[in-house]
């Protein structure tokens, strides 16, 4: 029974969008800001991959913590995929942890499966 109230992937799923939701709608303006610069990052590289940290080194420090968790969303959405490729944050309060590299998929693209 307990397992049953630790462990359930759906219920864990349906958390994080609740969370990622109201992040994003609580801090919605500095979002899409933050999703532009990723999307020209992107279009710049001829690979269109970008990570958290590319989009962190073009704001801020203000808007930074003004986005908080809603950073959680960046990536979200149909027209990124993730690359299945992984790098340590160089950013210091990220404890080099790793995070995820994403391609923005050209318009006609479908995601390929990792």
């Amino acid at each position: 029974m307990t397992q049953t109230l630790l462990f359930d992937l759906s219920s864990a799923k349906a958390k994080r969008n609740q969370g990622q939701s109201l992040a994003s709608a609580n801090r919605s303006d500095v979002l899409r800001y933050a999703q532009g610069i990723a999307v020209s990052i992107a279009k710049l590289r001829d690979d269109r991959c970008v990570s958290a940290d590319d989009v962190y080194r073009h704001l801020s420090l203000d808007q930074a913590r003004q986005l908080g968790n809603a950073a959680g969303s960046l990536f979200r959405g149909p027209q990124w995929e993730f690359t299945g490729r992984r790098e340590q944050s160089q950013r210091i309060t990220n404890h080099a942890r790793w995070i995820m590299v994403w391609r923005l998929l050209r318009p006609g693209d479908s995601r390929s499966i990792i």
